[in-house]
């Protein structure tokens, strides 16, 4: 293994530009610039490492194992949560995500797959976790971050005025997400494309003749197939 291992991480892509739009109105009002988390995503599974038993294969073929049941999966947004990180002594504010069954069907096993076992021989775990809450994700709260890295003075007067303010308030609304990003080294690396079950990489990830397709299959998936023109 290389003296300095590739860093991964798992999450889901937020394309929505409501995400956006809010993190910019709080930045204007408050004046925070880079504590401001412009790229809005879930975070499945934080950093980890390879282990000896580690390749790219395993990883991608851990993944497809867990999505094998699922054509999508669904989260549901609504409020916001604050969250506070002891080591560093700062806090966070963000979008609290509420998890469908479908999605926690999917993350919970694969946690287990990379940091608890493996179906790959021999059989010991294939990554090396960062956190604890990846080892037990059921003690993860899935967030979508607005702003981070905040003294407590700031997050209180942040968490204050959320409260008070409509505007600034997040959309209340499910999501069928049809893509889970895969990260290499803080850069997206691979999306897989849970109705077509298949890996995007590249420019494919953000072709809009891909996302066409993987539109069309997750309509067909779901009985949402578009109307048929008469013959």
């Amino acid at each position: 293994m290389p003296p300095w291992p590739d860093c991964y991480n798992l999450h889901i892509t937020m394309h929505d530009g409501r995400f956006t739009k809010i993190a910019r109105e709080i930045a204007g009002a408050f004046r925070l610039t880079s504590q401001i988390q412009w790229y809005p995503h879930i975070t499945l599974v934080s950093h980890f490492w390879p282990r000896a038993n580690f390749s790219e294969e395993r990883l991608k073929a851990a993944i497809e194992d867990a999505a094998e049941p699922f054509d999508h999966l669904t989260v549901s947004v609504d409020g916001f949560i604050r969250l506070t990180n002891h080591s560093v002594q700062n806090q966070a504010i963000a979008h609290r995500v509420i998890p469908s069954r479908a999605l926690i069907g999917f993350w919970h096993p694969l946690s287990r797959r990379l940091f608890h076992f493996s179906v790959f021989p021999p059989n010991i775990p294939i990554a090396q976790a960062e956190n604890r809450t990846d080892l037990y994700p059921e003690e993860k709260a899935l967030h979508i971050t607005i702003a981070r890295h905040l003294h407590q003075r700031e997050a209180d007067l942040l968490w204050e005025e959320l409260q008070r303010h409509r505007k600034l308030r997040p959309p209340q609304t499910t999501f069928d997400v049809v893509r889970v990003t895969l990260g290499k080294n803080m850069r997206i690396y691979a999306e897989y494309d849970l109705p077509r079950r298949q890996w995007l990489t590249g420019n494919e990830m953000y072709s809009k003749v891909e996302w066409a397709k993987t539109e069309e299959a997750y309509r067909r998936g779901t009985a949402l197939q578009p109307v048929q023109p008469s013959r």
